[in-house]
C-alpha cells in the first residue's frame, strides 16, 4: 500500500511542478517511473517509524499519512536540487514520523475516528489500564 499517489502529488503540487521534477528529457510528460520510485522511497521511510508503534499496513484512511508522505515524496522528487520550502517541509514531516514512532502523536482513522489499532473512541473517556485491583469486595468482607 502507498500513503501517497501521483494524483495526490498533482493536487498538492501542481501538475507542472510535478513534470518539471520527472521529464528531464523534455517529453512534455510525467515520468511515472520517476514518480513511482520518490513513492516507494518515501513508503519505505515511513515504514520505518511507523512500524515502531503500528502493525503495518496501516488503513488507508488515515489522511495525515497522505500529507506526510506527498511532502517525502515531493522531498525525492527534487533530488539534490531542493528549495529551502521543500526542504523545511520534508524536516517537519519526518519530526512528525519521528512523533508517532515515540508514541507522543497518535494516528486517527478519519472514517471510524478511532485511533489506529486501539478500540475506544476519541473523547470517550478516560481509559483505565493498570494493574488489578488489591482491595475488592471479597477481601475487605474478612475485615
Amino acid at each position: 500500500m502507498t500513503y501517497s499517489t501521483l494524483d495526490d502529488l498533482k493536487t498538492r503540487f501542481g501538475e507542472a511542478e510535478i513534470l518539471q521534477l520527472t521529464d528531464k528529457a523534455n517529453t512534455g510528460a510525467i515520468v511515472v517511473p520517476v514518480v513511482d520510485d520518490a513513492l516507494a522511497d518515501t513508503d519505505s521511510e515511513m515504514n520505518g517509524y511507523l512500524s515502531v508503534q503500528y502493525a503495518l499496513p496501516i488503513p488507508s484512511t488515515v489522511k495525515l499519512l497522505e500529507a506526510i508522505a506527498s511532502d517525502i515524496a515531493r522531498y525525492y522528487l527534487h533530488e539534490n536540487k531542493a528549495t529551502e520550502e521543500v526542504e523545511i517541509r520534508y524536516e517537519r514531516r519526518v519530526d512528525q514520523l519521528k512523533a508517532i514512532a515515540s508514541g507522543k502523536m497518535k494516528l486517527i482513522d478519519s472514517a471510524t475516528n478511532l485511533i489506529v489499532g486501539e478500540s475506544a473512541e476519541i473523547g470517550s473517556g478516560p481509559i483505565y489500564d493498570g494493574a488489578a485491583l488489591v482491595f475488592t469486595d471479597d477481601f475487605l468482607d474478612n475485615y
